[in-house]
């Protein structure tokens, strides 16, 4: 990921063979056509997400966190409007105890925090900043 420029329609301007630059302008277009009939997109509203979050704790005990709930509802929505029933899966970004207020508000269950997350909580955070040069970065 660039995290100069970490916006996900980027990196699918790329797949598709286009380029996008640091200011969001498009200097070579994707292939629009493939985009079209490969790719489904939906939007998802916070309340859609809240509520997938809810449901899917009360009739599975199963967690979500914010953008895994977000994906939940794109599958769901993409079964619902194309009939398509093959095995899926929701891979969610984060773990719950990332987004501990919004899971324990929404889902209504507090997330186990991992021992991994717990063991770094506390630490100073660290920045250094270097200029955007190849040669520095590899001594640095």
């Amino acid at each position: 990921m660039n995290v100069g420029h970490p916006s996900n329609l980027a990196r699918l301007v790329a797949l598709y063979g286009g380029q996008m630059d640091e200011t969001g302008k498009i200097v070579k277009m994707p292939d629009m056509d493939s985009i079209r009939r490969e790719i489904f997109s939906v939007s998802v509203s916070d309340a859609m997400t809240r509520e997938a979050m809810d449901d899917l704790y009360y009739r599975h005990k199963l967690i979500l966190e914010p953008h895994g709930a977000v994906g939940w509802v794109a599958l769901d929505e993409y079964r619902r409007e194309t009939k398509d029933r093959t095995p899926a899966l929701c891979i969610e970004t984060a773990h719950p105890a990332k987004f501990h207020s919004d899971v324990a508000k929404h889902a209504g269950v507090e997330p186990r925090v991992p021992e991994s997350l717990k063991a770094i909580e506390d630490k100073d955070e660290h920045v250094m900043t270097i200029n955007a040069n190849y040669d520095e970065l590899r001594i640095f």
